[in-house]
């Protein structure tokens, strides 16, 4: 497989090098000094110069607003109750770890998550260090509440077998 990528990479610069070349020759720059090529290079550059920082500022800005939109779907800001529901109850299991640091948590789609109004019943499995050190895979059972006028989250019930 790596032998392939790297025969399509060398063609890919072959065939990009007899581009320029073909383009070159229709235009006849073939035909210049190498004073004429560096000299109508440098101008190319000024005028590269010239457009290039109305597309870097575009290409930031979109850079910014992917990175902030997704950010807040990661912090789930009025987004998917079921996924804040399981976020709230891995906070909930961090704050009771020895290492909560080592907490490695699946995303949302692999728990089993079912909501009664404000309640949400989550079970899923993580990954922790235990109090040797040793990274275990345990299962967990939450039920947390929603209190929508206080905007918080309380935990009603946890259990890790």
């Amino acid at each position: 497989m790596e032998s392939l990528a790297l025969i399509v990479f060398a063609m890919t610069l072959v065939l990009a090098m007899w581009g320029d070349r073909m383009i070159a020759k229709k235009r006849g720059y073939d035909k210049l000094s190498k004073k004429e090529i560096k000299k109508l290079n440098e101008k190319k550059a000024e005028e590269m110069a010239k457009k290039i920082p109305n597309w870097v500022w575009w290409g930031v800005l979109l850079c910014f607003l992917f990175l902030l939109f997704k950010g807040c779907s990661a912090i789930n800001l009025g987004g998917d109750k079921n996924t804040e529901a399981y976020y709230m109850c891995k906070q909930f299991i961090a704050k009771r770890l020895n290492d909560p640091k080592s907490l490695d948590f699946p995303n949302s789609n692999t728990a089993r998550i079912t909501n009664n109004g404000d309640t949400y019943n989550i079970t899923g499995t993580f990954r922790a260090n235990n109090a040797f050190g040793a990274k275990i895979q345990n299962t967990f059972s939450c039920r947390v509440a929603e209190n929508r006028d206080r905007g918080t989250w309380s935990l009603l019930y946890l259990s890790e077998f």
